[in-house]
């Protein structure tokens, strides 16, 4: 597993406002948002780097400045990272090209506001298995509303990418967690403003492209709402309690 590993690359998008949090918390871009005495962005990378991940891409867009005076280059952490930066916000495709000249093979790529507790090397193990241009992890919630539904064939191709779902009940939805090839960059354009979710995925999909989804029932948090973020604040902090 060590071999799969070793080089492979971790994009995490880091420049979101946060809007939503801000009664709760101010001054710092979302993924800086304190938990347990520390920023949810270093619970993050602790937790791929405690897996093997050391090399890490960090895009920052507002309040920038605040993520690399904590991480700086990252090796006080143990990890190596460099910064790629929105001077105007490119969405979440347009932000990701932006570390194009960083990549030259299998990446992992994850929004800087969730925290999938997954095995990310049975992650990538089962990408290259399938040899699709992407893998998209799932995870199962009890409401996917507001969530991008995912639509399987029997082998776990993705034939139906659906952004922000807004059916509730049980399902299967995108854990903001991917594992792409170089060339998924291609479908891209470079300094346009571009969803992942909306424009990009579904591209692919319109020129064939082959895009594999990921099952796993790991623990998924997302901290995007006043609720979902004091909620992985309390059970963060009762975990290192224990």
């Amino acid at each position: 597993m060590q071999d799969i590993v070793k080089g492979t690359k971790v994009i995490i998008l880091a420049g979101g406002v946060g809007s939503r949090l801000r009664g709760l918390v101010k001054d710092v871009p979302k993924p800086m948002a304190p938990v347990a005495g520390k920023p949810f962005l270093e619970c993050l990378i602790m937790l791929l780097k405690k897996q093997g991940f050391v090399d890490f891409i960090i895009s920052v867009g507002y309040l920038g400045d605040r993520i690399v005076s904590h991480f700086n280059d990252g090796s006080d952490f143990g990890v190596s990272i460099v910064y790629t930066k929105e001077e105007k916000l490119l969405g979440t495709a347009g932000a990701l090209k932006l570390a194009e000249e960083y990549i030259n093979s299998t990446f992992i790529f994850m929004n800087g506001d969730t925290y999938a507790d997954m095995d990310y090397t049975d992650l990538i193990s089962f990408h290259k298995l399938n040899r699709g241009v992407a893998t998209v992890a799932m995870t199962k919630v009890e409401s996917g509303d507001g969530y991008a539904k995912i639509v399987c064939d029997s082998d776990s191709r993705i034939v139906r990418y659906m952004e922000k779902d807004a059916s509730s009940g049980e399902k299967w939805v995108s854990a903001g967690v991917y594992v792409m090839e170089p060339k998924f960059l291609n479908y891209i354009d470079r300094n346009k403003v571009a969803s992942l979710e909306r424009e990009t995925i579904p591209r692919v999909l319109a020129d064939n492209g082959i895009l594999y989804a990921y099952a796993n029932e790991s623990v998924f948090y997302d901290i995007g709402t006043p609720d979902s973020y004091q909620r992985f604040v309390n059970i963060y902090s009762n975990e290192r309690r224990t």
